[in-house]
């Protein structure tokens, strides 16, 4: 997301995709890639989308415009005061707005500049197709050789012990999510004595495969699982009959 105002420069970019593909650590990557050009500063909001309770639109902007100087007792008490300030300052510097885990388009919107020099990241589980004008990226899972060198440099020295095909074995096994492979590669490295065929053999059991994503704290069934509150009650049904 470039800062410069040429043509066809889209203000505001969507990063969309399913849970586990690294949707945030991309954005995360690419604002700290063009900081240099938006000196007046590069704000993350994290709006909680997946949550029970994402974060309420008069929230995220008191947490903006807190960030852009304004004292607490200047913000304005409603959620149209509180965006027209938001956009006249954001009018007036080169500020990159990085929007985590949006819930829906209602959410969005009043964070967005309405011109000038800023720009928004934005990423979601949903495709918030009711936004317009926005440069869209859809994530997809790695191929395999890009997750096998993911997984190489997470193991690091250790991949010369376990070798390429156990570990190739594993990056497979992972589906191409980089969330898997980060929690496999962690269990490696956390894990000495543990060898990647081994763990290669745990997953290959379907049954238990999602237990063995975890590692500490980290476990892909949660991000799975905050997705799956989000359904619908028939959905959730037809999933629950599936498996």
């Amino acid at each position: 997301m470039r800062s410069d105002l040429g043509p066809g420069v889209a203000v505001v970019g969507l990063v969309t995709g399913s849970a586990g593909l690294g949707k945030t650590t991309f954005a995360v990557r690419a604002a700290h890639a063009v900081r240099r050009g938006f000196p007046d500063g590069v704000f993350f909001v994290d709006l909680f989308g997946m949550s029970q309770r994402p974060l309420p639109v008069d929230d995220a902007l008191a947490l903006l415009l807190g960030a852009l100087g304004v004292a607490a007792r200047q913000v304005p008490a409603g959620t149209h005061g509180r965006a027209s300030l938001y956009r006249s300052l954001l009018r007036e510097r080169r500020v990159l707005v990085l929007l985590d885990n949006a819930a829906s388009e209602e959410q969005v919107r009043p964070l967005l500049p309405a011109g000038g020099a800023a720009r928004v990241l934005v990423t979601s589980r949903r495709l918030l197709s009711g936004l317009e004008g926005v440069r869209r990226l859809v994530l997809g899972p790695l191929q395999l050789p890009e997750a096998t060198e993911l997984l190489t440099g997470i193991v690091g020295e250790r991949s010369a012990t376990d070798g390429e095909p156990a570990l190739t074995r594993l990056a497979q096994l992972c589906g191409g999510l980089p969330l898997a492979l980060r929690i496999i590669g962690n269990r490696l490295v956390s894990r000495p004595d543990w060898g990647a065929d081994e763990l290669a053999r745990r997953l290959a059991d379907e049954e238990r495969r999602l237990e063995q994503f975890r590692a500490g704290d980290l476990k892909i069934a949660n991000a799975f699982g905050m997705s799956y509150e989000q359904l619908a009650p028939a959905a959730r049904r037809i999933f629950r009959r599936l498996a």
